[in-house]
């Protein structure tokens, strides 16, 4: 019976901190936690699902014209996907808009299961501009580089 008692105290005594947790969080008085700030680029993916991408243009295309809105280039995932394309997993880039440059930042879906690393395959495409090139440099937002020049 002592036992019986015991039991029902802690259960009442862990009801009552339930309530004053939920009233708490309810009051309406705690100050939400600032957003981040946005990053120049995006930060690696916390999920572990996505992966980064360089990628530069397609010399054939060079030089490109003033006009340009479309620009072939040419990505390669930086993380091991057992030499497999990235046809289907190429996220929509981050394209920052400046008045001297032009950075554009890739992302690909990882791959399911594990993978080796024999290299990644070049991969194709092209990137709408929102805006005309103009006489901007395109950037590659994974590291920086000049889009005009292949990633070493």
């Amino acid at each position: 019976m002592h036992q019986a008692r015991a039991s029902r105290g802690v259960a009442i005594a862990a009801a009552s901190l339930l309530a004053v947790i939920v009233a708490a969080c309810s009051a309406g008085g705690a100050t939400p936690a600032p957003s981040p700030e946005p990053s120049a680029s995006p930060s690696p993916d916390p999920s572990g699902e996505v992966g980064p991408a360089s990628w530069w243009i397609d010399p054939a295309a060079l030089p490109l014209d003033p006009a340009t809105t479309v620009v072939p280039g040419i990505l390669v995932e930086r993380e091991c996907a057992s030499g497999r394309s990235p046809e289907g997993r190429v996220l929509p880039p981050e394209i920052e808009y400046g008045d001297d440059e032009i950075v554009i930042t890739f992302q690909v879906t990882r791959p399911e299961g594990d993978q080796d690393c024999q290299g990644n395959p070049e991969f194709p495409l092209e990137i709408e501009l929102a805006e005309p090139l103009g006489d901007r440099t395109l950037v590659d937002g994974f590291d920086g580089r000049d889009a005009t020049d292949q990633p070493a």
